[in-house]
C-alpha cells in the first residue's frame, strides 16, 4: 500500500476548506447535506419506478388485445396451410 504524500494531504485540506465554505454559505450542516442528497436520490428512484410501473400497465393492457389476436391468427393460419 502506498503511503499518502504531503501533496495529497494539502489537496484534501484545501478541498475540505472549499466544501466547508460552500456548506456555510448554503447554510447546511454535513448531516443536512447527506440527508438532502439521500432524499433526492430516493425521490428519483421512486419516480423511475413509477414511470416503469406506468409503462408496465400499458404493456399489459395492450397484451390483453394483442396476444389473443396473435393466437387466433396462428390457429387460423395452421388450418389454411
Amino acid at each position: 500500500m502506498k503511503s499518502i504524500t504531503m501533496k495529497q494531504v494539502l489537496g484534501l485540506v484545501l478541498a475540505s476548506l472549499l466544501v466547508g465554505l460552500f456548506l456555510k454559505v448554503a447554510g447546511l450542516s454535513p448531516m443536512e447535506f447527506w440527508q438532502s442528497l439521500w432524499n433526492r436520490l430516493s425521490a428519483m428512484a421512486l419516480w423511475s419506478w413509477q414511470s416503469v410501473d406506468g409503462l408496465l400497465i400499458y404493456v399489459l393492457m395492450g397484451a390483453a388485445i394483442v396476444v389473443p389476436l396473435y393466437i387466433l391468427m396462428r390457429v387460423l393460419g395452421k388450418r389454411r396451410g
